[in-house]
């Protein structure tokens, strides 16, 4: 449980005062046995043992032949070294053993679908279960037992009675007998963890894994080679642990391989190292190097390994030359330190030191990696420590703590507990100082007491229900928010937020307590929520943030963690809601495979490997809702700053953060080089249950001789910062160069040559923030005669005999096979390697074929193979020489067995592996017809096995084939599909919210039959025919009948319902178009404006907000609202989309043009001054009348008429004063000219025009004025001589809109000098083009 290890606990055998320190000389104690972690629900569970008890405050390992005990009130979790994770409910009571879990009273809930078999035991000892790849109940009332097997088998037997307990069957035993009994309807009290069948498999985390295919085998999934050997030697020294992993992987085919490598990093750990090579060669150590770009640098073009950036401790990269039939070793070196707390009750500090190997704390599904050899060694001669406590059967040899295991699949983590020696007390904080080429480092990590836990949760649930959130996703939140719920107790209190464009409290109270009537209230009200609005984390947190006492309570967010309006990056989100002060902790359960797992990880406060759980099924929503619970209930510090003095120069955290359980916080600072000195104290300051506290700690410094551990800290925490707020390239190229660390930008390349660069390898990272380039196209290989499934001679280089005959072997190895699967078709767990001594004889007769190992552990299996492959017939030597062969087999039903059922290997891949997949084999192909069949080969091979592969394959196949024209051709081709109405549902949205062009628009609407296929002119007679609103109703309806899926028939009833006043159907049809996947901007505009003219400004925004959720980095969508909103007068909404569209666009200069109108529109006018003045000076010459800088005088001119109106109307002369030197300082008399006219409208369809006629032309309607600005909402005519007379202007409105449109009408004369005057009239036009017409004369407008 490697995320656990921050805070962990243990429950050791007390030390006593003679605990001797160990040293190099001296033999370290033996490490007392632990067998699993215990992690509290709430406070009260307690831990027995020899007679001792202490309570449980936190994650705890404990030592073999523990009791467990649970309060009223309480739920506890256990994870067990042999793999399973336990339940445990209220009043409840087990005993926990190496092998062995005893439910001695109460209910108990064990997942053992992963991991080693357990014996459970139950009914006074009396009831033995066995249980491997399975989950069941356990229920224990006085002596009676009920045992429910909900997912796989249990083995189950009492005194001489036995039998196997399928799913969904009990057993019962009570009175002294035991039945077995059907389950019509189980009562399940874990809240949906009980879910049947296997689950979902998980990547394992720590152990890395090479997965191997024939080099531009694209499409194929690439299978793990066998780990043959598995080193680890770990050196703690004081409180730094540096661990170095050697791994041995076998390459069992004949022909040379290309393999990806993963692995994922303890949190905190730092990459020192990478280095591959091949078998009895060191391997080569790489460099760090900088990603390629066009016109700099070159790409290498030959390379031995790569190691890229995948994510947040997650790393990814490709190993070339992988022999056949030889090894390939892959090391890596990586530090982390340990941080000292405190177990409340015990004697003495300690450390834990995690190598992790099991899989992740949310589901373990028992797909670990099988190590051949696995040894590990621990020195701990120079750590400091008093005492010892291991896991997984760990001894001590002398001062080394060492494990060694055969044929090895772990389910858990080594945990080993350092106790500190008592020379360790003191009154000052341990610190530490390193000198890295001149620069000078610091670290400390103290651990503050967090006070006592809370006796009530204060609790916000933030859940996503902004359009982009599908049906599917959307039950997936609401079942993790049913079962944060569910595990609340009626003391607690709680909140439930409805998240998109605005936040909406559900239930009659905001925040109240969480009785079951009320949990019962809030469930119902999420299953009506439907998918609306836009995604904004800004507001929804900022509002849960107002609902919690100060400093105090939870936020969990559920979804997917991609805001599409207000801030969108993590550095922006957190910098404003730092303004509101002491913040909460924050968590968040991330909704599905491409849920944005770094932006959530920066906002919550335990990080993205502790504070984000992401879940894809029920029974992981059910999981990360305990979890969160279990880390909600732990005392807490907010607010916490740090402050080193004036010897540090850059110190991190920069910002406050949030502490749980007594965790560690680590100060990494960069010291001055002015400062011989290290700091010697330190400050921290914060929030202890909402109050504040200070604390100021002395320091004992240490200087450290490492190799820049410590500058590398300090680089990562200044990258994380910087990836936080959206750094580019070159920031984060230089951090990831100057340190050697691997980013988004660098990597480590073993053997370069032939440029200077890397270009990335290895498709998609998991980053929402970076994601590495996709996977580049490569030409599929020459064609091969395949020697067996996957297997091919292209690359094979025979260089004897002996490989000759390895390979003779090979092509003849089915009776062999034949063996294996005989024995697995009724044994599916059976699998293993199987080595065979082969001598054959000059004849090609093997005379002798005999098993040297084997992991099978199956004798009759093995027998069998030696008998087939010694009745095979091979190729006379050549050399008329006996000789004898070395021939291995790995048998799994992995390929082989899959295959034989039209199954694929990446059918059983994660889905980012099928997603590259995908793309590699639509590389191979063009156009609509290839695409068709990469889904047809997906389909039939079983890698669509849920919506989410569909979806995920079909955003892959869109944009492959082409244009708007080819993406409608995709669209049809699934016309006869069993789920044809799913997928052109998806297809139709996606393809529209993917238009751009006129040409797009077109195709869109011709191929998806928009318009339903009407004619216009027709519809357009008919309804000039209708003599009332009541007949042109009767008109639209008879069309729609017709074409009921015309977008532009149902916009054009909804107007005449709004005009008939038929206002219930009205609303009815906008809801059926809200959520049609068809309904386009034009759609959400139409609903927008119809809800604000209407009375409902909220909805009315939030269905504008939509244009941008499904593209949030499109710069004509993000337009697009802001025009919607600031045309509605909701101005300070438009400023944030400006905002957001400035940045996305920073070289556009009319974006500072809008901005400056939304700033005009919500009373910012300084700044609005400001922004067309900078515009009007920078962009261009003044004497242009034409492009931005014109229309920048003219908005200049126009916004300080319009203050000046506002002054003069107040009779407030300071500010006449002040507006009149602004406006001479800024160049007004030359922007406006002695006479001007203008037009402004904020509505983007409007069209208006301006027209004037000077005195001199008496008729028609004048010259369109010259200074035409309607992409900024203005026209204007400016004149430097004044003809006497009157002037006339018109006014035209162009275009057609869903509503009334209002125009501001301008006159300015003299602006800016002595005598200045202004005119203004309001204009209102209909939603149709018209026409107004004005005089001005003597200074009368009319």
């Amino acid at each position: 449980m490697s995320s656990l290890k921050s805070r962990s606990a243990l429950f050791l055998t007390l030390l006593t005062a003679g605990s001797a320190l160990v040293s190099a000389c001296t033999k370290a104690p033996p490490p007392a046995p632990t067998a699993a972690w215990v992690q509290p629900g709430r406070p009260g569970v307690t831990v027995q043992r020899a007679g001792q008890t202490l309570p449980v405050a936190g994650a705890l390992r404990i030592e073999e032949d523990s009791l467990v005990a649970t309060p009223a009130g309480v739920r506890s979790s256990l994870f067990l070294d042999r793999g399973a994770w336990v339940l445990l409910d209220e009043k409840t009571t087990v005993l926990v053993g190496e092998k062995r879990l005893e439910v001695r009273a109460g209910r108990a809930w064990i997942d053992a679908r992963g991991g080693d078999e357990i014996e459970i035991v139950a009914g006074e000892g009396k009831v033995s279960l066995s249980a491997k790849g399975a989950g069941l109940s356990v229920s224990q009332t006085g002596a009676d037992a009920a045992i429910y097997c909900s997912a796989g088998q249990v083995t189950w037997k009492v005194g001489t009675q036995g039998g196997r307990l399928e799913s969904g069957l009990s057993l019962l035993w009570k009175g002294g007998e035991a039945r077995e009994t059907a389950q019509a309807l189980w009562d399940d009290w874990t809240y949906g963890l009980a879910e049947p069948g296997p689950l979902r498999p998980l990547e394992a985390a720590g152990v890395g894994q090479l997965a191997a295919r024939r080099p531009g085998d694209l499409g194929t999934a690439r299978t793990p080679l066998i780990v043959r050997q598995h080193d680890v030697r770990v050196r703690i020294e004081r409180d730094m642990a540096v661990t170095e992993v050697e791994q041995t992987f076998f390459n069992p085919r004949s022909e040379m391989l290309e393999g990806q490598y993963s692995v994922r990093l303890p949190e905190r750990a730092i990459l020192q190292e990478f280095a591959v090579g091949q078998e009895d060669a060191t391997p080569q150590v790489g460099s760090v190097v900088a990603s390629v770009r066009a016109g700099t640098s070159s790409a290498y073009d030959s390379f031995s390994a790569q190691l890229e950036w995948a994510g947040a401790g997650r790393y990814r990269g490709i190993v070339r030359d992988i022999r056949p039939g030889k090894t390939k070793v892959v090391r890596l070196r990586y530090a982390e330190w340990l941080s000292h707390y405190q177990v409340k009750g015990a004697v003495g500090s300690r450390r834990t030191y995690v190598y992790p190997m099991g899989q992740s704390a949310a589901a373990l599904t028992g797909n670990a990696p099988n190590l051949g050899e696995f040894a590990l060694e621990v020195d701990v001669s120079r750590a400091d420590i008093g005492g010892l406590s291991a896991g997984l059967g760990a001894k001590n040899e002398g001062s080394r703590v060492v494990m060694r295991r055969s044929d090895f699949r772990p389910a858990a983590d080594f945990v080993l507990d350092l106790i500190d020696a008592k020379s360790r007390k003191g009154d000052r904080l341990e610190a530490y100082r390193s000198d890295s080429d001149g620069v000078r480092y610091f670290l400390t990590e103290p651990v503050l007491d967090p006070g006592p836990p809370p006796e009530q949760l204060d609790m916000v649930l933030v859940v996503d229900v902004s359009a982009a959130t599908d049906e599917a996703r959307l039950d997936l939140g609401r079942a993790a928010a049913q079962a944060l719920l569910q595990q609340l107790r009626p003391q607690d209190r709680v909140a439930v937020l409805a998240a998109s464009t605005t936040s909406s409290s559900l239930g009659r109270e905001t925040m109240g307590p969480a009785s079951k009537e009320r949990i019962e209230e809030l469930i119902g009200l999420l299953a009506k929520q439907t998918p609306a609005g836009a995604s904004n984390l800004e507001a929804a947190f900022m509002r849960a943030v107002e609902l919690l006492p100060r400093g105090k309570g939870t936020v969990i967010y559920i979804g997917d963690g991609r805001p599409t309006v207000g801030a969108l990056l993590p550095g922006e989100l957190r910098d404003r809601l730092a303004r509101l002060g002491a913040l909460p902790r924050f968590y968040a359960v991330a909704v599905g495979t491409d849920a944005n797992l770094d932006l959530l990880g920066a906002i919550c406060d335990a990080g993205p490997q502790r504070g984000v759980v992401r879940i894809e099924d029920r029974p992981e929503a059910a999981r990360a809702a305990l979890h969160l619970i279990e880390r909600a209930a732990q005392p807490s510090l907010t607010e916490v700053r740090v402050a080193l003095g004036e010897e540090a120069d850059v110190v991190y955290p920069e910002a406050p953060v949030a502490l749980e359980g007594g965790e560690a916080l680590p100060i990494i600072a960069r010291l001055r080089r002015d400062r011989s000195l290290p700091p010697s104290s330190l400050t921290v300051t914060g929030l202890r249950d909402g109050k504040p506290f200070t604390q100021t700690l002395p320091l004992f410094t240490r200087d450290l001789e490492e190799q820049g551990d410590l500058g590398r800290r300090w680089a990562l925490a200044r990258l994380s910062r910087l990836l936080e707020r959206g750094a580019g390239r070159e920031a984060v190229l230089d951090i990831g160069s100057r340190f050697a660390l691997v980013t988004p930008w660098t990597a480590v390349v073993v053997g370069g040559s032939g440029g200077d660069a890397y270009a990335p390898q290895v498709g998609e990272g998991e980053s929402g923030l970076f994601i590495p380039p996709a996977l580049r196209g490569q030409a599929p290989s020459d064609a091969t005669v395949a020697l067996e499934a996957g297997v091919s001679t292209s690359s094979l280089r025979v260089t004897s005999l002996n490989d000759l005959y390895l390979r003779a072997l090979r092509e003849r190895e089915a009776p062999a096979r034949l063996c294996y699967e005989r024995r697995a078709a009724g044994h599916p767990e059976l699998a293993g390697r199987v080595t065979l001594r082969v001598k054959i004889a000059v004849d090609g007769v093997p005379r002798e074929a005999k098993v040297i190992s084997s992991t099978l552990r199956a004798r009759d299996v093995d027998a069998c193979i030696e008998r087939a492959v010694s009745g095979l017939k091979l190729p006379v030597a050549p050399d008329g020489k006996p000789h004898e062969v070395i021939y291995a087999l790995q048998l799994t039903q992995a390929e082989h067995d899959d295959d034989s059922r039209g199954c694929s290997a990446a059918s059983r891949a994660y889905l980012a592996t099928r997603r590259a997949l995908w793309r590699e084999r639509l590389g191979r192909y063009s156009g609509v017809s290839g695409a068709m069949n990469v889904w047809r080969e997906a389909e039939s091979r079983c890698e669509l096995r849920s919506w989410l592969d569909r979806r995920a394959l079909l955003d892959l196949m869109r944009p492959s084939v082409g244009n708007t024209a080819q993406q409608v051709d995709l669209y049809h081709r699934f016309e006869s599909h069993e789920q044809q109405a799913e997928i052109q549902a998806y297809l139709r949205r996606e393809i529209l919210r993917a238009v751009r062009t006129e040409d797009d628009v077109r195709a869109a609407q011709l191929g998806l039959a928009l318009d339903g296929g009407i004619d216009p002119v027709l519809l357009q007679q008919e309804l000039s025919r209708a003599k009332t609103v009541e007949e042109r109703l009767d008109v639209v309806r008879r069309f729609l009948a017709l074409s009921p899926g015309a977008l532009s028939l149902k916009l054009k009833l909804l107007a005449l319902l709004e005009e008939a006043g038929q206002k219930d159907e009205a609303r009815r049809l906008l809801d059926g178009l809200r959520s049609d996947p068809g309904a386009d901007a034009a759609v959400r505009q139409a609903i927008g404006e119809f809800l604000m003219r209407n009375g409902d400004g909220a909805d009315g925004a939030r269905a504008f907000s939509e244009i941008v959720e499904f593209a949030p980095f499109d710069p004509w969508g993000r337009r697009r609202l802001g025009d919607l909103y600031r045309a509605s007068r909701l101005f300070e909404s438009a400023y944030g989309e400006y905002q957001t569209l400035a940045w996305l666009t920073p070289q556009d200069d009319t974006v500072l043009l809008l901005l400056s109108g939304a700033a005009a529109g919500s009373g910012r006018s300084d700044e609005a001054l400001r922004l067309t003045a900078r515009v009007a000076e920078a962009v261009g010459a003044r004497s242009s009348e034409r492009g931005v800088a014109a229309w920048a005088r003219a908005l200049y001119a126009a916004q300080y008429s319009r203050l000046w109106l506002q002054a003069s109307e107040a009779k407030d002369q300071r500010l006449l004063s002040n507006l009149a030197a602004r406006g001479r300082s800024d160049g007004l008399p030359a922007y406006a000219g002695k006479l001007m006219f203008a037009v402004q409208w904020t509505h983007p369809d409007a069209g208006v025009q301006l027209f004037v006629a000077p005195p001199s032309q008496p008729k028609g309607d004048g010259d369109r004025a010259n200074l035409q600005g309607g992409e900024v909402g203005i026209e204007a005519a400016r004149f430097e001589r004044v003809e006497a007379g009157g002037f006339r202007l018109t006014v035209r409105k162009n275009g057609s809109t869903s509503g009334p449109v209002l125009v501001d009408l301008l006159v300015l004369q003299n602006a800016g000098e002595p005598g200045e005057s202004y005119r203004r009239r309001s204009i209102e036009f209909s939603a149709e083009p018209g026409v107004k017409t004005y005089t001005f004369s003597d200074g009368d407008l009319r």
